[in-house]
């Protein structure tokens, strides 16, 4: 099995409350690494390569989505960025 790492530098939250933040990011960490552990994704993440940038896009949140729910979309849109 290859190891896969992702480092994210820089992550924009705007209008995320400072509170919210720590969920938000926790619920990034786990989700991401499910949807690229998950089967077919792990396959094609490990056969694209090393990759220096990548850009995930936009997510736009209604106000007041709860900020795990946020970090899981966050991290569906990287984890597609990343396999495709």
């Amino acid at each position: 099995m290859r190891r896969i790492a992702v480092r994210i530098d820089r992550l924009v939250l705007k209008g995320v409350q400072e509170q919210d933040r720590p969920r938000l990011l926790k619920a990034l960490q786990q989700d991401l690494a499910r949807c690229v552990a998950e089967g077919a994704a792990r396959e094609r993440t490990a056969l694209s390569g090393k990759r220096e940038h990548l850009r995930g896009g936009t997510v736009r949140i209604a106000p007041g989505t709860d900020p795990a729910r946020v970090g899981s979309q966050v991290a569906r849109r990287i984890a597609k960025a990343i396999t495709s």
